[in-house]
């Protein structure tokens, strides 16, 4: 059951936009060790759960702390970039 629980996290944090309560799941996650710098689908829910809450410094800070990276976490910092009208950061 407690993996179920985890493999359903990242949709939560996809939806979630409230800056407060995802730094608040992002720190328990954190202190349950359940955030690995290899888990690419948490990280890539963080980052866009970030970047939709309008803080692209922690979006950038958790995925250049990412040892991989997939295509879904580079257009998810990307789209994050562009919705805030930061398209010459989107393009680095």
């Amino acid at each position: 059951t407690e993996q179920r629980h985890i493999h359903h996290r990242p949709m939560f944090l996809r939806s979630l936009k409230d800056l407060v309560g995802g730094k608040d799941i992002h720190q328990e996650l954190l202190r349950s060790a359940q955030v690995q710098q290899d888990d690419i689908t948490l990280n890539t829910a963080l980052v866009d759960m970030y970047c939709k809450c309008g803080s692209l410094a922690e979006a950038q800070d958790i995925f250049c702390g990412m040892t991989k990276r997939d295509m879904v976490a580079w257009s998810a910092l990307m789209a994050g970039c562009a919705r805030a009208g930061l398209l010459s950061t989107a393009k680095n």
